[in-house]
């Protein structure tokens, strides 16, 4: 019995869990890591920003498309739009 309670915290453990609202993520994208933010957790999948990417990029994802930063993804160049002159 000891030994399956052992077992079952180191799974969840390993298993890193799930993510939050305004954690800072790696999100896989046609085989591709780019560095994003989770901006909302939708049951079983997190809706995403991509960073230096438009808010149009935003997208839900699985969990097994994010990781924890890692330092190596990609950072998008996507200038925003601009904001309506000032009348």
């Amino acid at each position: 019995m000891a030994f399956a309670l052992s077992f079952a915290l180191f799974v969840v453990g390993c298993s890193g869990g799930g993510y939050s609202k305004g954690d800072v993520v790696d999100i896989e994208w046609k085989g591709k890591w780019w560095k994003g933010t989770v901006i909302e957790v939708k049951g079983d999948t997190y809706r995403v920003h991509y960073t230096g990417w438009s808010k149009s990029w935003d997208e839900d994802v699985p969990k097994d498309r994010l990781r924890k930063p890692t330092g190596d993804a990609a950072v998008g160049k996507e200038k925003e739009p601009a904001a309506p002159a000032a009348k």
